[in-house]
């Protein structure tokens, strides 16, 4: 998903609230093209990957998406503020 410009601070002020409430992962936008993912990262401290691990990685990702991606769209459509988007998501 992109941004259109006119929303990117917009919609950058609504990601880091957003990240500040997370534990384990973040939203990433490009300032420059507006494109928005989210990343995260699994630390194996020398363990070895396991579908355990993975899946808890991907049920987590899962949840935050089933959690904000809706309150996403809202803001970079316009149809929310940050800050109403962020009490919906919540």
């Amino acid at each position: 998903m992109r941004a259109p410009a006119e929303r990117r601070a917009t919609v950058g002020a609504f990601l880091c609230q957003v990240n500040f409430a997370l534990l384990v992962g973040a939203w990433e936008m490009d300032m420059d093209d507006g494109e928005i993912r989210f990343r995260t990262s699994v630390d194996l401290q020398g363990d070895a990957l396991t579908e355990a691990t993975i899946a808890r990685a991907v049920i987590h990702n899962h949840d935050v998406m089933l959690t904000w991606l809706p309150a996403l769209l809202d803001v970079v459509s316009g149809a929310q503020t940050p800050q109403a988007a962020y009490q919906a998501g919540r």
